[in-house]
């Protein structure tokens, strides 16, 4: 799969599944039957709240709802069981430590494909998404680059000058710039190749990066073309 696939397939909303299937193909093993929820038990849940689930995220939980290694490795999507409405959010996704989580709005659940919110643990709430399928998309390249089954170079704190070369020779893909855990976070891929993944959260001298790699050989082509001392990134992270 190549980084204009990808923004051409993001870009067309009905495209979505079969850009998150040839995704995890691409990065993991293949989605089968069997990794989802049956239709039968998102139907009762739907009885049980007093409404169906948004079709988007019915989907998103038929196709790999349970595939813990796409979905609950770092941030967790939410069994549908324990799905309720609180402070009229219907919230599906939690972040690992419980700091804030991601839902639609109770106004918004009879939309095929709503917008999703982040809540803090303040209660304070913005939007992350324009569609369930955009964020099950965005949340999946996340999970991806955190704790996906290839190389990666971790918690990097960069300068502005190579914050800024990374942003001008990367591809952005396209997604919305997420809020958590720091605003702008974005994701970038190198050009023509979805084989390394990098996230940028901040910017400036204020700046982190992860870059993860499909392979050992696609993480050496990202550093032939970033020859940097990547090491002392690391130093001075952990000073």
């Amino acid at each position: 799969m190549t980084t204009d696939e990808f923004v051409d397939l993001l870009l067309a909303p009905p495209d979505r599944w079969a850009l998150v299937k040839r995704f995890v193909a691409h990065w993991h093993a293949p989605l089968r039957e069997g990794d989802g929820y049956p239709p039968e038990v998102l139907a009762e849940i739907g009885r049980r709240l007093g409404f169906p689930l948004p079709e988007a995220l019915r989907e998103w939980y038929q196709l790999a709802g349970l595939r813990e290694d796409l979905t609950a490795r770092q941030d967790h999507l939410r069994s549908p069981e324990v799905l309720k409405v609180e402070r009229g959010m219907l919230f599906f996704h939690v972040e690992n430590q419980g700091c804030c989580r991601w839902g639609v709005r109770e106004q918004d659940v009879r939309l095929a494909d709503p917008p999703v919110f982040l809540e803090d643990d303040g209660h304070r709430r913005v939007q992350e998404a324009s569609s369930v399928s955009e964020f099950a998309l965005h949340m999946l390249l996340q999970e991806t680059v955190i704790t996906g089954p290839g190389p990666k170079i971790d918690d990097l704190g960069l300068t502005r000058e190579h914050d800024g070369q990374l942003r001008a020779r990367l591809v952005d893909l396209g997604l919305p710039y997420w809020h958590w855990p720091m605003y702008p976070r974005v994701l970038l891929a190198l050009p023509g190749t979805l084989d390394v993944l990098v996230e940028l959260l901040g910017q400036g001298d204020n700046a982190q990066a992860i870059v993860a790699a499909r392979t050992r050989q696609a993480l050496d082509g990202f550093l032939e073309r970033f020859p940097w001392d990547w090491e002392r990134f690391n130093e001075d992270e952990d000073a």
